[in-house]
């Protein structure tokens, strides 16, 4: 346990003197649309390879996972990923938008390529929430004391102090990169929940404004709607009355037609026919034992006013029955049992 910390430095100081960047010939990255990756195959004799994996929806790229096998790690192979990958959208016009869901690809946008920085939207988990995105472990309770730590020569004394400052210069680094990452997180995430909320209150309100709006529209046809069948039922109307008034017209064009031939017919005689006409004029029987004064009304002997007009042309009856058809007819009645064709 004491031997920890400079046994770990060691390794990676070993490790970093080791880890020697590529050259660019030895990194040949190829794009494979159909697996949707960017690959590099690291050794001829091996299926090893490191890759880069996207998916495009529309007119957004979503860089998903950068892969680099352990050996291969800090010697360039991602970053020559990801620069393949950006060279990929410069040189295709109907990608507008970056979705860096990849941690790496993220940093570096951020940090090497901020000429993209108008076409990346980075995804935020926001919290239920508002402050830190990270829930804190309740301390132990109950803890075994551990027992206590074998005497260290001078030697060992003399590398564990040495090591111990620069383990805790590093921790200390690190403890204030990940508190700044962690309020910056939280301010994030604050102002995220702050802006979903306002775009929440803003599209409620659009919401009453299009509902107001669809109600007065509708208010507006239905009064447009009554309007036309008010105006529909006006010219029907007006149809109407014009066809009952023609209709009126017609009636007493026929009536004033049979009145007036009616007249002639009282006054026509026709030559060709002298014995009807002398025999019908038997048949109407007419008094015409009558004075006219000068209004030109007809009274009788008894002192009765006439209404030639009236008399003659009844509205009731415009056309008089034939005397014949006044007269009482004679039917003969057969005895009971007799066929009616005898």
């Amino acid at each position: 346990m004491r031997f920890g910390i400079y046994i770990h430095l060691k390794e990676g100081e070993q490790n970093n003197m080791s880890y020697n960047k590529l050259a660019d010939e030895q990194i040949n990255v190829v794009h494979n649309p159909n697996a949707k990756e960017f690959e590099v195959k690291l050794s001829d004799s091996s299926a090893e390879k490191a890759y880069l994996s996207y998916e495009l929806v529309g007119n957004t790229i979503d860089l998903q996972h950068t892969y680099v096998p352990n050996q291969y790690r800090g010697k360039g192979v991602a970053q020559k990923l990801v620069e393949s990958a950006l060279d990929y959208i410069q040189n295709t016009p109907s990608i507008q938008h970056i979705l860096p869901s990849c941690s790496y690809v993220a940093k570096h946008l951020q940090a090497k390529a901020p000429q993209y920085s108008h076409m990346t939207t980075i995804r935020l988990k926001i919290p239920p929430n508002l402050y830190s995105p990270w829930k804190y472990l309740y301390k132990q309770r109950s803890k075994k004391a551990m027992d206590p730590p074998a005497p260290l020569t001078p030697f060992e004394q003399k590398l564990y102090d040495h090591y111990k400052v620069i383990y805790d210069t590093q921790f200390q680094s690190l403890k204030q990169i990940f508190s700044k990452e962690v309020q910056l997180l939280s301010t994030k995430s604050r102002f995220a929940q702050l802006q979903l909320r306002a775009e929440e209150r803003e599209f409620r309100h659009l919401l009453k404004l299009v509902q107001s709006e669809n109600d007065r529209l509708l208010d507006v046809r239905l009064e447009d709607e009554r309007l036309e069948l008010e105006e529909e039922m006006k010219i029907k109307n007006q149809v109407i009355s014009v066809l009952g008034t023609r209709a009126e017209q017609k009636l007493a064009d026929i009536e004033a037609e049979v009145k007036r031939m009616k007249l002639e017919s009282k006054s026509h005689i026709n030559p060709n026919d002298l014995d009807l006409e002398i025999e019908r004029m038997l048949n109407e029987k007419h008094d015409y034992d009558y004075s006219i004064n000068l209004q030109g009304t007809k009274k009788l002997k008894g002192g009765q006013t006439i209404d030639e007009q009236q008399q003659m042309f009844d509205g009731r009856k415009l056309i008089k029955d034939a005397p014949y058809e006044l007269e009482p007819k004679q039917v003969e009645r057969k005895a009971p049992g007799s066929s009616k064709y005898e």
